[in-house]
């Protein structure tokens, strides 16, 4: 079972480069657990104007099926996506909830309309859980069992807790391919046209090919470096070790749960460069071998990012001036260029990040730029 879970999360962690490769990782998970489906479904908008989509489906021939339903029962699964929320603890931890908590017994559960319509199509039991507790509203992870079984079994729900760390920090990274995807690319033939940086390490560590972000961020920052072997390296011996660590094992990845954090690496100037590494087992794109490397992801908090500051503001009930300030951030100012932009004393305009930084639970002002991020950045370049 360990192995046939780490060659899972390796695919896992391929999908996130790989937009295409979701439904097979889904379909494999969901027999991991002896499911009938998995899927990952998205919020976006708000209130009346709330929508619920289901990007990533296991079985690709249900996407009609899911997409009917979900236009159907809009208004019941909102009801069942809140009621997970609510049931959702505040640790980093990920909660994967059953359907025991949408009603007190059996009988009441299989009264509800939408269910009695699961049940037509041969299911009854589900589970869930947010994968960014950060954010809300975005992707959350869904398992559908077979009206033929009863509830997740203790050994199948600890099967899925092993996987779904490492799913919500792939979904979390894979937000640049899912953009990039919709122009029938993969991640690393587009990777100049992202506005991160990206650096893919074959198994010994050695560039084996990055984008022009990453050479800007080489050139401006002492952060890290190529060696003349080509090989990547961290000026900082923790950061180095930690890169060492998420190579051995798989395992060792997914560490933040339903909160996933990047590394944050201070550049001077006030600036960070957020680093998170993933790996690439395979990737059709490196060749039909088995590739065993590394994606790093770089993102320089001091370049302007397009980001959804009133999806930010409405969640975590930000005023509409502590608004205008994180807009200020993410165009990548510092607080003594705000408080001038603003007129305002730097005292002044530290006091404010700082009650945003309490709204948001956030510690640093790069969590919060991670967490911004989170909402949805524009990581392609105009």
């Amino acid at each position: 079972m360990l192995e046939n879970t780490q060659e899972t999360i390796l695919k896992i962690y391929d999908a996130a480069a790989d937009d295409a490769l979701w439904p097979d990782v889904l379909q494999r998970i969901a027999d991991g657990a002896n499911a009938a489906g998995s899927l990952v479904l998205r919020h976006s908008g708000h209130g009346d104007d709330l929508h619920l989509s289901a990007p990533y489906v296991s079985n690709v021939d249900h996407r009609g099926i899911i997409d009917a339903y979900l236009g159907e029962f809009r208004n019941d699964e909102v009801r069942d996506q809140l009621i997970l929320v609510d049931h959702t603890s505040v640790t980093d931890d990920i909660n994967l909830l059953e359907d025991d908590v949408l009603a007190p017994d059996l009988e009441t559960l299989k009264s509800l309309p939408s269910v009695r319509r699961l049940q037509e199509g041969g299911l009854l039991h589900r589970a869930a859980c947010l994968l960014n507790k950060d954010n809300t509203g975005a992707f959350r992870f869904a398992i559908q069992l077979d009206e033929t079984r009863g509830r997740l079994s203790p050994e199948e729900k600890a099967y899925l807790m092993t996987l779904l760390p490492h799913l919500a920090k792939a979904f979390d990274l894979g937000q640049p391919a899912y953009q990039v995807a919709s122009n029938n690319l993969g991640l690393l033939g587009a990777i100049d046209h992202l506005n991160i940086g990206i650096c893919v390490l074959d198994a010994v560590g050695r560039v084996a090919t990055k984008n022009a972000e990453f050479d800007r961020q080489l050139d401006l920052h002492s952060v890290f470096s190529v060696a003349k072997d080509g090989k990547f390296q961290f000026s900082s011996p923790d950061h180095q070790k930690n890169l060492s660590d998420l190579q051995v094992s798989a395992l060792k990845h997914g560490r933040f749960g339903a909160r996933p954090r990047k590394e944050a690496i201070p550049t001077g100037n006030d600036g960070y460069l957020c680093i998170e590494f993933i790996p690439l087992d395979r990737s059709a794109e490196m060749g039909t071998t088995r590739f065993e490397g590394t994606i790093l992801y770089s993102s320089d908090t001091s370049r302007p990012r397009h980001l959804q500051i009133e999806a930010i503001q409405l969640a975590h009930g930000l005023t509409a001036t502590e608004a205008e300030i994180i807009s200020a951030m993410a165009d990548g100012f510092t607080n003594t260029q705000i408080a001038e932009q603003r007129e305002r004393s730097v005292t002044t305009i530290t006091s404010q990040v700082k009650s945003i930084l309490a709204k948001t639970n956030c510690s640093t002002r790069t969590q919060l730029v991670r967490l911004m991020m989170s909402f949805g950045a524009d990581f392609l370049n105009k």
